[in-house]
């Protein structure tokens, strides 16, 4: 699935908050929240977000989480994978628990 950096980011983030298998508003709002502070959707709109998150969703229900953390992973500058990587991890522990398919997602990052 072709992305770029932002997207890349983004899909690692939903995968994180997607990977026990539900997506609350919660966690999504929460990973709107950490993505607008940062520079790299710093030009970003609630519109061009949703339509970002919309097309990784259905990059997601299409081909799987394990494709999708894979093309992020691939489209994603190396400077940016230790970011990526613990804000995914915080976000896998906003609800306090950690399931086997979340430990999993942070075992591959």
């Amino acid at each position: 699935m072709a992305m770029n950096s932002a997207e890349a980011f983004a899909a690692i983030c939903l995968v994180a908050i997607a990977s026990d298998g539900y997506l609350s508003e919660a966690e999504a709002a929460e990973m709107d929240m950490r993505l607008c502070r940062m520079q790299l959707f710093q030009d970003a709109t609630e519109e061009s977000l949703g339509r970002v998150k919309a097309y990784l969703l259905e990059g997601l229900k299409k081909h799987g989480p394990n494709e999708l953390i894979q093309s992020a992973k691939d489209a994603l500058p190396p400077k940016l994978a230790p970011t990526a990587f613990a804000i995914a991890v915080d976000l896998v522990f906003a609800d306090g628990t950690v399931t086997r398919e979340e430990q999993a997602l942070i075992d591959d990052l």
